[in-house]
């Protein structure tokens, strides 16, 4: 109808038609362009929403998730503890030195949850957090995560096998009332007077704890991550309580 008219005007030598006619035609495009800018730019804040809350998600679950495994580091490091204590004849206060001699050479991973993370990334849903504070965050924590990674391969790398030093004094034996289950007798005192052995835990133990620290520098940064997350969507960070559950089975079962 538009273009008729203007045809119409152009014949008839109407140049004032044809410059309404004009000014209405570029007006209809402009407005169509914004209208589609406008709705190009409310679809990317709903995918920057449903980012953050799938990041928010993501990072409570890390918060549980670094909770629980630096409390199981810490029962495995109780352990050590306790082997080394008899190695050197002294009272073990807390933890199963048998095990301890077993788990010594390991060092236990913290691999974070990361599934939306990576879905967000591979999409590119990711791009569209404009907050310089959530993507710092971000940034930091994804950061320490590969070093904490790097870090433990070069850990593993350069500790000795205590397991196969210690071997020639173990013992395994079969435990009946428990099906699949052992028992692992230890000749401390021969265990001990090895000096090679008992050098290669000490300087394992130090290293142990070193790594320690590591996982509590994670869990830091998650905490971090979870707070920016929720500031941006007025909400709270609220892991769940995977730690407490663990303890109350633990508890449950050794009574």
């Amino acid at each position: 109808m538009i273009l008729a008219r203007l045809t119409r005007a152009i014949r008839e030598q109407n140049w004032f038609a044809v410059g309404i006619e004009f000014v209405i035609v570029i007006l209809g495009v402009v407005i169509g362009f914004q209208i589609t800018a406008w709705n190009a730019a409310r679809a990317e804040r709903l995918t920057e929403r449903r980012a953050l809350e799938l990041l928010l998600g993501e990072a409570q679950n890390n918060v549980a998730y670094s909770e629980l495994i630096i409390y199981r580091a810490g029962r495995l490091q109780a352990d050590r503890e306790a082997a080394a204590a008899r190695l050197a004849g002294d009272t073990v206060r807390a933890g199963d030195g048998a095990h301890g001699l077993q788990v010594m050479s390991v060092y236990r991973d913290m691999t974070p949850i990361r599934a939306a993370h990576d879905q967000l990334t591979a999409s590119g849903a990711i791009t569209t957090i404009r907050s310089a504070q959530v993507r710092e965050a971000l940034s930091l924590f994804e950061g320490v995560v590969v070093f904490h990674d790097r870090a433990r391969g070069e850990y593993m790398a350069r500790t000795p096998d205590i397991a196969a030093l210690a071997s020639p004094y173990l013992t395994t034996r079969y435990a009946p009332e428990v099906p699949g289950s052992y028992t692992l007798d230890v000749d401390w005192a021969a265990a001990g007077s090895d000096r090679q052995l008992v050098n290669a835990i000490h300087r394992v133990m130090g290293e142990q704890a070193e790594f320690d620290s590591r996982r509590q520098v994670i869990l830091d940064r998650a905490r971090i991550l979870c707070e920016a997350l929720a500031l941006e969507l007025e909400s709270t960070c609220t892991p769940p309580d995977w730690l407490g559950e663990e303890i109350a089975a633990e508890r449950d079962a050794a009574e």
